[in-house]
């Protein structure tokens, strides 16, 4: 019983984590916006946009690259062992092992990809902000977006890394 309420309260804080990155995401980038291009409803589409795709699409990219990552080193364990000569049920074993040695035992490899979207994304939509005809200037709205994107792109990876982001089995 007590392994189950771990488990609940461990998907509780994923839960929560997850809404708050993704709604704390939308005000920030609504909130951008509004002082970048204020009163235009295209900044704040934008802006609400912004962070929630920095957040599904940065994990999408790091499940596609932790999976291949992973799967790569298997089929690499997988031709030592069909190479090597004598029992080759332990020779997979083996290989496997020490394929898999290296990986980081928080989180998949991958939790780079964080830092490159975020900033790319956040960089676009400083950029279409400030296209906006409500909008001030145009450089402004794209050094506020990709200064507060980029940090979103850090603080995404180091919750990656630290184990605190949802890996593929565990969402």
């Amino acid at each position: 019983m007590k392994e189950r309420r771990a488990g609940l309260g461990e998907a509780v804080r994923i839960f929560l984590l997850l809404a708050l990155l993704l709604f704390g995401g939308m005000a920030l980038g609504q909130w951008l916006a509004g002082r970048a291009a204020p009163g235009s409803i295209l900044a704040d589409l934008i802006g609400f946009l912004t962070f929630p795709l920095c957040l599904g699409i940065g994990m999408t990219l790091w499940y596609q690259i932790a999976f291949a990552v992973v799967w790569t080193r298997l089929l690499r364990a997988l031709v030592r062992a069909a190479r090597g000569t004598g029992d080759r049920e332990r020779a997979f074993r083996e290989a496997v092992v020490a394929e898999l040695r290296d990986l980081p035992r928080e989180a998949p490899p991958g939790t780079w990809v964080f830092v490159p979207v975020s900033l790319g994304i956040s960089l676009v939509a400083g950029a279409l902000v400030g296209l906006a005809p409500a909008a001030e200037s145009f450089i402004m709205p794209v050094i506020l977006f990709g200064t507060y994107g980029l940090a979103y792109g850090v603080l995404l990876r180091w919750l990656a890394v630290t184990g605190r982001l949802p890996i593929p089995e565990d969402a």
